[in-house]
């Protein structure tokens, strides 16, 4: 049933405003306003964690400089020998990182810091992270070094810096402040808490404005403490992106200026979100000083304000066709306030007046008389969902010019009529024959499809052919993408693994990244999705040519030899060849993923039971290798509750063969250690049953530390052992790494993470050339490492941190690796 009051919003109000969606996405995030996904990006801190680990000598000599600040030189020394953060230290390391770092690659530290040490640590530490600067002492007049983009440190030294927060800081900060606006309330009230201690003077003030916006009483004195002259710098202009009133940008603008506003999206954006039509007119003031790109941002943010002064300050940007283009967007979105306004401005004598004259006839001048005459194939009176002026005005604005104000609009319409009207005017344009001048019809399901239309686009758009029909499936693989649901990402993903490696399979990768990025899945997760189903039917069965159904369930479980052959002696000779392709396809995608499982198992990953379910128990594939394996019940502390295994026919059973159901527990991949005495009855039940396991899971080998490697920091029983170079490398597939090259290109030790912030190195005589790997046959282990700082040079590297730390699977694991590595 059609929402009315919404339609009726729809046909005639051009006075609300809605902050479109798709603009919180581009703002500066804002705690409790907008919707904003933000978690550590694990990859980003690692980079920065290796950076870190391999310029230990660089950082060492820049703080050790006699030119240097000896107290805050000091605090980092301390911060870089021990391995144990602080706030001042880790924000002086962190700011000579900030300086080896590209700009776009600045934020990425906030990801280490909020990994190794929490959000409130790594807050704090921004500030301090703002009041060091680097010089070059051997310039004239201490030139300031804090400007170089992935800068080399040789010859400088560390200054507090008594000005202001240095611009390097900035997307430090950026990152911060999205990590703030997202955080639970306990933690961002200890983060707060611990910048009330550090908010000293006005620049930290600003700094701190802006990183906590909904701090309202932080923003109005920092806006209040604004001087009277132009003040450029970073921490004044950033308070655009913490204003909450008019007055405060306004106030912000007289100091700053508009500039900021004309060269950073996300600020302009955050001014017009915030403050709605009320920024008009700062934004109209910014245009002259834009580039293209956020001029043309600029002009359809103004198209978007439903206000007579937007729509005026368009007119005055006339004739621009830059300008012009938004304005038409207007003119769709606003056709009541386009007539009065563009007649009244008409009457210039200027070139303004005659674009506007000319937009008047174009648009404006003649109307459509009714929904019979929208289009030759579309009779809009037969269109489901909504009354026939409805219906018009929605195609007017999906034929328009693209308007972030028309996607608010239609996105306040019912989601079930919204869809039900855009799949069935679809229909129609399908019908006569997909006119290429309509094309806004495919387009237009970005913005009314649902699930049922994902899959619908999906379906149909292999079907295409031709260059026309080439062309329109890349646009419905963009259209899936911009719909951006759990089910268009699962057909997305259905796409990659049908379509040949060309352009719609690149763009149906894409698609895949862009959609799991915004719905916030993790790298794993993702993978749980892309796993082929090798064309099986969701029940393991395989369908023939003419609807016969082939079940395989057994072979797909557990392939025995000689039981393809077997069944392929029964087939017909085409259906025999599927088969064949069919049974390497499931020995590949068998292997692959018994391998991700296994590194799933050691590195102790878990699924809610949801994702279990979805994962392996409606994988045609993947419930045949869960069914091989045995599963754990976790609680809150990571402690085993319970123990399964999936049954043939489907149903989950305990240790005591009971049934089990699933609620909303995590569950994890048994190891050895979390079965105890339940151990023996799980390897006589597989035993009993003949399941064989895709890897060594019921029969893994426990290796335990023994007291003495439990309360040291290395292993002295790896310790001068030659290995192959071959075997070094092989540790790669389990989950170990090789250290960045250092002088000559050569990676002196390997490295395994075994948690936020500890390593387990593997130290080489000679070292990998990176080049060549395998120019040394043997390598000689120096030493094997538990460290939580940074390594060192190999002369006087050794552990700093007890092997009791970890956790028993955690050190099981990595005996095993170095006892198959020795052997």
């Amino acid at each position: 049933m059609s929402d009315r009051k919404s339609l009726a919003r729809l046909r005639s109000d051009e006075r609300t405003w809605i902050v479109p969606a798709r603009w919180w996405r581009r703002t500066e995030p804002w705690r409790g306003r907008g919707q904003c996904r933000v978690t550590v990006d694990s990859a980003a801190a690692q980079r920065v964690r290796e950076l870190l680990y391999d310029s230990v000598d660089a950082l060492r000599a820049v703080l050790a400089h006699p030119a240097s600040d000896p107290v805050i030189a000091a605090r980092g020394l301390a911060v870089l020998e021990s391995g144990v953060g602080e706030p001042v230290g880790s924000g002086v390391i962190s700011a000579l990182l900030l300086r080896m770092l590209p700009p776009p690659d600045r934020g990425d530290v906030a990801d280490l810091l909020v990994e190794w040490y929490g959000l409130e640590f790594a807050a704090e530490a921004l500030v301090h992270v703002s009041r060091v600067r680097l010089v070059r002492p051997d310039s004239a007049g201490d030139a300031s070094a804090d400007d170089g983009v992935g800068a080399r440190l040789t010859g400088t030294a560390v200054r507090m810096n008594t000005d202001a927060a240095t611009t390097a800081t900035r997307p430090m900060a950026r990152r911060l402040r999205a990590f703030l606006a997202v955080a639970p309330e306990e933690s961002y009230s200890r983060a707060i808490a611990a910048l009330t201690a550090v908010r000293g003077d006005a620049y930290a003030r600003r700094l701190l404005a802006y990183l906590a916006p909904s701090e309202a009483e932080w923003v109005d004195e920092a806006v209040a403490e604004l001087g009277d002259g132009g003040d450029r710098h970073w921490t004044v202009a950033a308070l655009f992106s913490a204003a909450a009133t008019p007055a405060q940008a306004e106030r912000v603008a007289a100091v700053a200026g508009h500039t900021v506003l004309a060269r950073d999206p996300h600020v302009l954006y955050s001014v017009a979100a915030h403050l709605g039509p009320a920024a008009a007119a700062s934004i109209a003031a910014c245009v002259t000083q834009a580039n293209d790109d956020m001029y043309h941002r600029a002009v359809q943010i103004l198209a978007d304000f439903p206000t007579d002064e937007a729509f005026d300050l368009l007119i005055d940007l006339l004739p621009d066709r830059r300008a012009h283009t938004a304005l038409r967007g207007a003119v769709t979105a606003f056709p009541e306030r386009a007539r009065r306004l563009l007649a009244i401005a008409a009457r210039r004598g200027d070139d303004s007046g005659v674009a506007c004259a000319a937009l008047l006839g174009e648009q404006l001048g003649a109307p459509v008389d009714g929904p019979l005459d929208f289009r030759p194939w579309l009779d809009l009176t037969t269109l489901p969902a909504l009354a026939p002026a409805d219906a018009m005005r929605l195609c007017t604005l999906l034929a328009g010019p693209e308007h972030d104000y028309v996607d608010a609009l239609i996105a306040e319409l019912d989601p079930a009529d919204r869809a039900a009207f855009g799949i069935a005017l679809f229909e129609r344009w399908r019908a006569a024959g997909y006119p290429p001048s309509d094309d806004w019809v495919l387009t237009g399901l970005a913005r009314t499809g649902d699930d049922t239309t994902a899959r619908t686009l999906a379906e149909l758009l292999v079907t295409w052919d031709g260059p026309a029909g080439h062309s329109r499936a890349v646009t419905a693989i963009r259209v899936l993408t911009a719909i951006g649901t759990e089910a268009a990402l699962t057909q997305l993903i259905r796409l990659t693994l049908i379509l040949p490696p060309d352009e719609l399979h690149a763009e149906a990768r894409r698609g895949v990244s862009t959609v799991a990025d915004r719905i916030g899945l993790s790298a794993d997760q993702l993978a749980d999705r892309q796993v082929p189903t090798c064309g099986l039917e969701s029940d393991g069965t395989l369908v023939l040519a003419d609807g016969t159904r082939i079940s395989l369930v057994g072979f797909v479980a557990q392939p025995e030899p000689g039981v393809g052959s077997l069944l392929r002696g029964t087939l017909a000779r085409p259906t025999a060849e599927r088969f064949t392709d069919l049974e390497r396809a499931v020995e590949a995608v068998a292997a692959q993923q018994a391998r991700r499982l296994e590194a799933a198992m050691v590195r102790g990953r878990t699924w809610h039971a949801a994702e279990h379910r979805t994962a392996f128990l409606e994988h045609p594939l993947l419930r045949h290798l869960a069914r091989q394996l045995v599963w754990v019940v976790l609680d809150d502390d990571a402690r085993p509750t319970n123990s399964f295994r999936l049954a043939a026919d489907g149903t989950l059973r305990d240790h005591a063969d009971r049934p089990l159901r699933l609620r909303a527990e995590k569950v994890a991949i048994a190891h050895p250690l979390h079965l105890g005495e339940q151990l023996p009855y799980w390897a006589a039940r597989f035993a009993d049953d003949r399941i064989r396991q895709p890897f060594p899971q019921l029969d893994r080998t426990v290796h335990r530390l023994s007291a003495e490697e439990a309360a040291a920091t290395s292993l002295a029983r790896f310790a001068d052992r030659m290995v192959a170079t071959s075997a070094l490398l092989r540790l790669e597939d389990s989950g170990w790494r090789r250290s960045a090259p250092a002088d000559g290109g050569v990676q002196d030790y390997l490295f395994r993470p075994v948690g936020a912030d500890l390593q387990v190195l593997i130290v080489l005589d000679d070292g990998i050339d990176a080049g060549d790997p395998l120019s040394i046959p043997e390598q000689g282990i120096a030493s094997v490492e538990l460290a939580a700082g940074p390594p060192r040079h190999w002369w006087h590297r050794c552990g700093d941190t007890r092997f009791e730390v970890l956790d028993p699977i955690t050190a099981s694991e990595i005996l095993r690796d170095l006892e198959i590595l020795v052997v």
